[in-house]
């Protein structure tokens, strides 16, 4: 739920919050998941962990549901031209 006229700040802060919370989170755990089980492995499980949120895209975008959830974005500049 953002406000169109504010919405590059908020993918600026939130995209940087998250930065930084996902090195502290998953940067020391990553590490040592990799020296355990092999970066071969790691990355076939860090594949399988996403294919849930890659299947419920691929979904969205087949049953129209992406172009629901964008609602009018980009629609308010168009209609001022």
């Amino acid at each position: 739920m953002c406000n169109l006229r504010f919405t590059a700040t908020q993918y600026a802060l939130l995209s940087a919050l998250a930065s930084i919370a996902g090195r502290f989170l998953t940067g020391t755990t990553a590490g040592s998941m990799i020296e355990g089980m092999g970066y071969v492995n790691f990355y076939l499980l860090t594949t399988l962990v996403a294919l849930p949120g890659v299947i419920l895209f691929w979904y969205m975008i087949r049953s129209g549901l992406a172009d629901v959830s964008m609602g009018t974005a980009g629609k308010e500049a168009e209609s001022r031209t």
